[in-house]
């Protein structure tokens, strides 16, 4: 089996068995497109490219292996969003990002890119406690997908299915493999991925 036969089982799998990503992403993964052969810049401005950018480090930030923007997540993204995203979805993820640009400024004088760390993280808690709460502030029940569920599945679907957090992250163990069902994970330090 190829590696690139693998890479897209895994993909596949990887959708199959948790729901990561929108209807419509899933919809075309399983149709076998790859998002990042259609990276393109215009589907940000160069300002909602830099929030994007600080959100996919803020969600998985590099420790003792490389995060997020070594990944190349933020183009991961551009592309879902771009290409892939029916236009309520996309509405949805820009809205969230422009949202986040605007309280910001009101906050701090600066787009989300440029604030300061302790400022983003505050509104980015903040998307989070949207995300969680079934009504808006005004208490009308919220129908659309919100912006940070977007943003975490997009983000961590797009790292664990690149290079870097298959190798690099999780301890790869290539198909076929053999079933251990007692295997000392200890051994490896990391969470297996096949």
């Amino acid at each position: 089996m190829s590696d690139q036969t693998r890479r897209d089982l895994l993909r596949r799998a990887a959708l199959l068995c948790g729901s990561v990503a929108s209807a419509s992403l899933t919809t075309r993964l399983l149709a076998g497109e790859d998002p990042r052969a259609l990276v393109t810049t215009a589907t940000f401005t160069e300002r909602q490219q830099a929030a994007v950018s600080r959100l996919s480090d803020m969600v998985i930030p590099p420790t003792d292996t490389p995060g997020a923007l070594a990944a190349g997540v933020p183009d991961f993204i551009a592309s879902v969003v771009g290409h892939w995203y029916e236009a309520a979805e996309r509405k949805v993820f820009l809205e969230g990002l422009e949202r986040l640009d605007a309280r910001s400024r009101e906050r701090g004088l600066q787009d989300f890119a440029a604030a300061g760390e302790a400022l983003r993280e505050e509104l980015l808690r903040e998307e989070e406690q949207l995300a969680i709460s079934p009504t808006d502030a005004s208490g009308v029940a919220q129908s659309v997908p919100r912006f940070f569920t977007q943003l975490k599945e997009l983000v961590v679907f797009g790292y664990y299915t690149s290079e870097v957090g298959m190798k690099q992250e999780l301890a790869y163990l290539p198909m076929p493999g053999y079933y251990d069902g007692d295997y000392d994970l200890s051994k490896v330090g990391r969470q297996f991925v096949h």
